[in-house]
């Protein structure tokens, strides 16, 4: 998922961690929008794919949280994301003509999701980078819980999940850059 992962696990055995590993992997590969045979590249491509019932499950998730911001979060934004060259690093400005066009196309109320198939408007595209990261680390600390892990902090690009606290009984303690860029806003 295109970011750094560390998981600190105790209480476990190293194949449950890796078991976590695994089903990031497998997630990113059915979620990625740059990953040609993913569900979400599928979808993006064709217009409605018949996805994994995960993907499916996130696309749902994703949707209501689109709805609960009134559409501040609104995962059919990728063709704007595209044109800036975000998934590509082929930066460029648009032009705002190009813009109004692409979004027109944006509006995650046009998606539908009946069991596993996901159907998108001519034109529309789905991005999920907003929500999968917090969902895989949710499901990594499932594993990690169900493989008996008494205590674990699990790094994901920032987002971060822990289960119980330190091995040492101390809570764990996590640091929030200040979004004035300058240090850390608490712990």
């Amino acid at each position: 998922m295109d970011t750094a992962l560390e998981i600190r696990a105790y209480g476990v055995e190293s194949t449950v961690v890796g078991e976590a590993v695994d089903l990031v992997l497998s997630m990113e590969n059915r979620l990625s929008v740059t990953i040609e045979t993913s569900d979400v590249a599928q979808l993006n491509e064709d217009g409605t794919v018949s996805a994994d019932p995960v993907t499916a499950e996130l696309v749902r998730s994703a949707l209501a949280l689109c709805d609960e911001t009134g559409g501040a979060l609104d995962i059919t934004i990728f063709p704007v994301l595209r044109a800036w060259g975000f998934t590509t690093s082929d930066y460029s400005v648009p032009s705002e003509a190009a813009l109004r066009d692409l979004l027109e196309r944006v509006d995650y109320r046009a998606v539908s999701v009946s069991g596993s198939r996901i159907t998108v408007p001519d034109g529309a595209m789905i991005d999920l980078g907003s929500v999968a990261k917090g969902y895989a680390c949710d499901r990594m600390r499932d594993v990690l819980t169900e493989g008996g892990a008494t205590s674990a902090l699990i790094d994901f690009g920032g987002n971060i999940c822990a289960i119980g606290a330190k091995p040492d009984g101390s809570p764990w303690r996590i640091g929030i850059r200040s979004p004035e860029g300058n240090g850390l806003a608490g712990s």
